[in-house]
């Protein structure tokens, strides 16, 4: 009997400590849990809700891998680093197709990724602080 209660103790210590392995990961990704989702852009620069709307701008942050979308090009980067209130993006880069009318909202948009500095997510939007003093603000894409 003592030695199947032993078996299952060792059995029980197994399973916890891989769970807690599993469960640690990446710390930035643990960190940033709050971050990983899709969000719409409703306030970039002097850009009108309504043309953020129109052209679908959209950041999608996920643990490895990041894109925005602004009319045209998909813009790929990654966290670079991530904490309760700090963020910042790294390695920003885009498609190359010409799209006439477009351009210019699309280049803003990687040059502000890579002024991020901070974040504030507030229920289902979120605020990206940038070292100039501006913001964009977003919705999470999910929320009715």
């Amino acid at each position: 009997m003592i030695r199947h209660l032993i078996h299952l103790f060792a059995l029980l210590l197994f399973l916890n400590t891989g769970l807690k392995a599993q469960n640690s990961g990446n710390p930035v990704k643990n960190k940033c849990a709050t971050l990983y989702r899709e969000w719409m852009l409703t306030e970039f620069k002097s850009w009108k809700r309504d043309s953020l709307i129109k052209y679908g701008c959209r950041i999608n942050i996920k643990p490895d891998a990041c894109s925005a979308f602004a009319g045209c090009n998909q813009l790929f980067f990654k966290v670079k680093n991530c904490s309760s209130k700090k963020l910042s993006f790294t390695e920003i880069a885009a498609t190359e197709m010409y799209c006439d009318g477009k351009m210019q909202m699309e280049a803003q948009l990687s040059k502000a990724l890579s002024m991020v500095t901070g974040y504030k997510v507030s229920g289902h939007q979120i605020i990206f602080f940038l070292k100039n003093k501006s913001v964009i603000r977003a919705v999470a894409a999910d929320w009715d």
